[in-house]
């Protein structure tokens, strides 16, 4: 399994990129890459802050550190119509990606 498809999006598991409809590349930080394969091996299942946190850093610094780099990936997806949907806030639980995914 080479490529994991969400949405309209594309992620290269093997090159560690992202692949929008209109094939363009966009790049990803470390920490947006692994936050978004956390997403992609469990979308539309709710995922606390942590469980998107290494347990060494499970603080509320880090906490906060993960509200924006989910602001950062949703504002990469946003170039896509609807792409800033696809992981959602769930109040007081904390996110999910809202899509099925598929591997090829």
């Amino acid at each position: 399994m080479r490529y994991a498809h969400f949405g309209p999006w594309r992620l290269d598991l093997v090159q560690r990129r992202l692949i929008a409809p209109d094939d363009r590349l966009v790049m990803l930080s470390s920490a947006e890459y692994r936050l978004l394969c956390h997403f992609i091996e469990q979308p539309n299942i709710v995922l606390g802050r942590e469980a998107l946190l290494p347990e060494r850093r499970a603080t509320a610094a880090f906490d906060r550190s993960i509200d924006l780099q989910i602001s950062r990936l949703r504002q990469k997806l946003a170039d896509v119509a609807g792409g800033s949907e696809l992981i959602l806030t769930v109040r007081g639980e904390g996110y999910v990606l809202a899509s099925a995914v598929d591997y090829s």
